[in-house]
């Protein structure tokens, strides 16, 4: 915090399916809500946010784990954030990311560019 803030309380839901805001078009572990009593983000310097996602769900949906990200429900609009690998074990990987602020968040694979199919130019 940017000053000292008293009875500080932070409280994460978990949602298997969006929340009250528009689900992602994608492929998504989980949906979290993270509030904060008595401690708005304008007073929050900096805000880390550790989690894991299941190696059985990489494998399911055919994914690495440079394809996972943390998004924060911001304005209607869900954005990245910087996410990175920490650690993982036996059955779980586990990441960290950086927020400006408290959400909606969601871990989710991310979007894959639309691939685009060349086309030859017509011949004059």
């Amino acid at each position: 915090p940017t000053e000292t803030l008293i009875n500080v309380k932070i409280t994460v839901s978990e949602f298997s399916s969006s929340p009250t805001v528009t689900p992602i078009d994608g492929v998504v572990f989980k949906y979290l809500e993270i509030k904060a009593t008595n401690a708005p983000d304008e007073k929050l310097k900096s805000i880390s946010v550790s989690f894991h996602v299941d190696k059985a769900w990489l494998t399911q949906n055919n994914a690495n784990t440079e394809d996972v990200v943390l998004r924060r429900y911001v304005n209607g609009v869900w954005k990245e954030l910087s996410t990175s690998k920490t650690s993982e074990d036996a059955n779980k990987v586990y990441f960290k990311a950086g927020t400006p602020g408290l959400s909606y968040f969601a871990i989710s694979l991310k979007q894959k560019a639309a691939e685009v199919e060349e086309q030859p130019f017509p011949s004059v």
